[in-house]
């Protein structure tokens, strides 16, 4: 995995994902994003689409800018 932007959301999107005690899987059922994608996405090989973004963030119960954020360190910590 590199440290660019698909990197850095692709680490963001595993933690969040792991904070839910979710498989790629399981995500992939609630997200209706395939379980392949979101493994790249992880892996920082491709970056998701908007909409693929906005259907991740919704299924973690987040939102698109907080998973956004805290790829780039902007976060404020709830």
């Amino acid at each position: 995995m590199e440290n660019g932007p698909a990197a850095q959301i692709g680490a963001e999107l595993r933690a969040a994902r792991a904070r839910r005690r979710l498989t790629q899987r399981a995500l992939a059922k609630k997200s209706g994003i395939s379980a392949q994608s979101i493994q790249r996405f992880e892996q920082g090989l491709r970056e998701p689409r908007v909409g693929q973004l906005i259907s991740l963030a919704n299924a973690l119960d987040l939102t698109a800018s907080s998973l956004l954020d805290s790829a780039q360190g902007t976060a404020v910590p709830a």
